[in-house]
């Protein structure tokens, strides 16, 4: 299947969807992302935008040159509307330092929490993603450093990507990263990482990734395939599908 074809099949889901029931809610991230199936995308971002759905869909802009890309897309689709992925989710978070914010090579000092988010939005983001690291499922730890960290950001127009290991997502671990994450101060998109293949090749782990959408208010599936569609069955407010492969899960740092 070509990415067009993805793309498309992927609106024609929403439609349906949406004209079923309206997961319109009463904050800004609410109404932002309420129904909508975004398309993740890396190089391929600015000939991919023409043919997303502007009413329905929208965009994840993922890569080292995110920020500056959307600028650019921006300027030539202003009614699109976009999230921007950082690189963070792609590093390791610890209980020390579970939010990651990359130090542009031309900076004197390092941009804080805020700048970043702020940057983000500036760029023309309609929310901005939170810079959170990657969990893995031996360190709980820093799973609730993320959160923690996360929740001190006095701001309603971000999301809490939580990054973790595939391994959160089975009947083992699914009870703690629910408790975790139903604590958020904000809205929380789950991505899911693994070495190779499908992360949700692990037994029980469709299951849990139901339940996940089904007891987390608002949560959206983040880097997935056509399970982030079944999500809204289950509750989910918006799904971020990777337009290929290697965009439909995150890599095990």
């Amino acid at each position: 299947m070509t990415d067009r074809a993805n793309i498309e099949v992927v609106d024609s889901s929403l439609v349906s969807r949406t004209t079923r029931e309206s997961l319109a809610g009463a904050t800004l991230v609410e109404r932002t992302l309420g129904g909508r199936v975004f398309t993740m995308a890396g190089g391929e971002t600015m000939q991919t935008a023409p043919h997303v759905n502007m009413e329905h869909g929208g965009m994840v802009l993922s890569g080292p040159t995110a920020l500056q890309t959307a600028w650019r897309l921006r300027a030539r689709h202003q009614d699109l509307v976009f999230l921007i992925e950082p690189t963070s989710v792609l590093a390791p978070a610890t209980a020390e330092r579970p939010l990651i914010i990359d130090e542009p090579v031309d900076a004197l000092i390092a941009p804080t929490v805020e700048e970043t988010l702020q940057a983000q939005r500036d760029a023309g983001a309609a929310v901005a993603v939170i810079p959170a690291g990657f969990v893995d499922v031996a360190d709980p730890g820093a799973l609730k450093a993320v959160l923690a960290a996360a929740d001190n950001i006095d701001r309603d127009d971000v999301i809490l990507p939580l990054a973790v290991h595939q391994k959160w997502s089975t009947p083992d671990h699914i009870s703690q990263l629910i408790a975790v994450a139903a604590r958020s101060r904000h809205p929380v998109a789950l991505a899911l990482g693994a070495k190779a293949g499908d992360p949700l090749n692990l037994k029980g782990a469709p299951e849990s990734y139901r339940r996940f959408f089904g007891e987390v208010k608002g949560a959206v599936p983040w880097r997935a395939d056509f399970a982030g569609i079944d999500a809204f069955a289950s509750g989910a407010r918006a799904a971020v599908i990777g337009q290929i492969p290697s965009l439909r899960r995150l890599p095990v740092p």
